[in-house]
């Protein structure tokens, strides 16, 4: 036993207080195409391209995609009609392919894809695919039903896991279809998630709310539950207090240092009043951790940024009385665990030696 300790504090001591990688707990449920960096820019290589074919006139064309247009299938931006990635617009005479391709880190082993888009017209999004790397097609939709009857499409689909360093989306439209005619229909979510058996590490980059479920109170669960496919849920509604204030708290499994927050909301012309989100280290004690100067959480930006070194075990979010608040569509936090410095681990691994130079 003590031989063991004596090692554990050696290897500690030689690494300099070397620190490990905390993981999520259940990775396969962290939508891979959710990275963002800690400066609020996205965090995986994105681009986009498209092209068509005029059967008319044999007429071919292409082009790139704007970037900010391409954010808009994982920015989680307000759901009023407009605010999806949109499609170049195709009639019966056109084919049209569009490739959005998004580029990990490094190699991740994939098996899931979800697909979520929004109809203005119930028009026909017709036929999409998912591709590896080696374009080798992983999911493959043709004639997609039409939107009627629904405002909102969200489809999941699951195959054998894949090694890939990046996943290509391609929606096309072949103009010689009966159904080919597309107008405005939205790409607002796409997403990809690891097989089983892999892990992924908490490095600031992913939504904490992933791994940290823990809330209690006036908690809409349509905030966090990761899906494009809604507007979302007033303050109030899920609890049956609707235009009451109310509050929600999470409680933490671990100590985070808290770096930015996404928060989506449904139409720009209304607000959460007296709106303010709080920390605390013991749950009693609480300190503001955003707010803007009138209380009124109204968001054009989604992505906001925190004051440095701001730590947590517990996060409130509390909000006025209002006639007509607005829907939160989506709320993703991020920040790191919280681990001992270097040098605090390797005072941890000289008090283990001087314990076991006492026992001898």
């Amino acid at each position: 036993m003590c031989r063991g300790i004596m090692a554990v504090c050696l290897a500690s001591l030689l690494a300099g207080g070397a620190l490990a990688d905390v993981y999520f707990s259940n990775p396969s449920s962290v939508n891979l195409l959710e990275r963002w960096n800690s400066d609020g820019t996205y965090g995986l290589q994105l681009e986009g391209t498209f092209s068509a074919y005029r059967h008319s006139d044999s007429y071919a064309w292409s082009g790139n995609y704007g970037y900010n247009e391409l954010l808009r299938t994982v920015l989680y931006a307000c759901h009023s009609a407009g605010t999806g990635m949109h499609f170049v617009q195709a009639g019966a005479d056109i084919d049209l392919w569009v490739d959005v391709t998004f580029t990990f880190p490094s190699p991740m082993t994939v098996d899931t894809f979800v697909t979520s888009f929004r109809d203005q017209k119930s028009q026909n999004p017709n036929n999409y695919q998912w591709l590896d790397d080696k374009e080798n097609v992983l999911v493959d939709v043709r004639s997609a039903t039409d939107f009627t009857g629904s405002a909102y499409r969200t489809d999941t689909s699951a195959l054998g896991p894949v090694t890939t360093s990046s996943v290509t989306f391609r929606m096309f439209i072949q103009g010689m279809d009966d159904r080919a005619i597309f107008d405005r229909a939205e790409v607002i979510g796409l997403g990809a998630y690891l097989a089983s058996g892999q892990s992924l590490a908490m490095d600031g980059c992913y939504n904490i709310f992933y791994e940290e479920t823990n809330v209690t109170g006036d908690f809409d669960p349509r905030w966090t539950d990761h899906r494009i496919g809604d507007t979302g849920g007033k303050p109030g509604d899920a609890v049956g207090k609707p235009q009451q204030a109310g509050s929600c708290v999470w409680e933490f499994s671990r100590e985070y240092e808290l770096t930015s927050m996404m928060l989506a909301n449904y139409e720009y012309n209304r607000y959460l009043a007296e709106a303010k989100l709080e920390i605390s280290d013991d749950g009693k004690t609480w300190s503001d951790l955003w707010y803007n100067e009138e209380y009124h959480w109204n968001i054009n930006d989604p992505f906001i940024h925190f004051a440095p070194d701001m730590t947590a075990r517990f996060l409130k979010l509390s909000w006025g009385a209002n006639s007509n608040p607005v829907e939160l569509a989506e709320f993703q936090l991020f920040g790191k665990p919280t681990i001992p410095e270097p040098m605090t681990m390797t005072l941890l691994a000289m008090g283990g030696l001087a314990l076991l130079r006492r026992r001898r």
